[in-house]
């Protein structure tokens, strides 16, 4: 009888210290675990595209159009999310994601050209000993158009991401200063308010972050954050470069 009440006694105590160590520790104010920030503030940006094309195989001359777009704007808030896990109190690993319409101007501009080939008495094209086309001219602006007023462009942008947080001393004033940085794609459209200009584009962008926050509770901070976004993209005969600077205030979770 006593040997079984000493059995059961040492099975107890090794299952509440089986089952101690399997409790996962925490430690407050420290990045670990599930991780979350949600932000919003000011945005400004500002983008210039130009779509252009040609046809060579006009009869009596040659066509190209080159149309521009350039744009800036500004716009509260831009909404930032992300997601994600925190390892060691360091780095916090995330899919970030944000969404914006920035309210602004935007001026175009439509250039048509065109390149008359030369013809020979029966009103043919004359070609060189080459077999390349003998032009009359240059090429000449045949057709222009421009406007410039107000524009919107709806902007988002979703990818992968870091934050790191290099100062872990508690004490420190460093402490919840944080660099960070996102790559994915970016997808926008820019519509002017009162005519019917538009342009659009998806590519690949990078997001650099830096900023500070500070603990609220065992779980929670709040910071603000400086971030700087371009992209280049490229879809069809459209290319484009762009900008974006955003200061936002942060909730952050883990």
């Amino acid at each position: 009888m006593l040997k079984r009440f000493f059995i059961l006694l040492v099975s107890i105590l090794v299952s509440g210290v089986c089952a101690e160590e399997q409790v996962p520790s925490f430690t407050p104010k420290e990045h670990r675990g599930f991780y979350n920030s949600v932000g919003f503030g000011l945005g400004y940006n500002s983008f210039h595209a130009k779509e252009q094309w040609q046809d060579l195989d006009h009869y009596y001359a040659d066509e190209k159009e080159k149309e521009t777009y350039d744009f800036t704007g500004a716009t509260f808030p831009v909404f930032d999310f992300k997601f994600g896990t925190a390892l060691a109190n360091l780095i916090a690993f995330h899919t970030s994601f944000n969404f914006a319409i920035y309210s602004g101007s935007m001026d175009y501009e439509d250039i048509e050209y065109e390149r008359k080939i030369a013809q020979d008495e029966h009103n043919d094209p004359l070609y060189d000993d080459h077999g390349n086309k003998i032009y009359e001219e240059d090429w000449q602006i045949d057709y222009t158009d421009k406007y410039s007023g107000d524009a919107v462009n709806i902007r988002t942008f979703i990818g992968f991401g870091t934050t790191i947080y290099p100062f872990q001393d508690p004490n420190s004033a460093m402490n919840g200063f944080f660099i960070g940085g996102s790559v994915g794609y970016v997808f926008y459209v820019a519509v002017t308010t009162d005519d019917n200009h538009a342009t659009g584009n998806l590519g690949t962008s990078f997001i650099a972050e830096i900023g500070k926050d500070w603990w609220i509770n065992n779980h929670m901070s709040i910071g603000v954050g400086f971030s700087f976004g371009h992209s280049s993209t490229k879809f069809d005969n459209i290319k484009s470069s762009e900008n974006v600077f955003a200061l936002s205030f942060r909730l952050t979770r883990g």
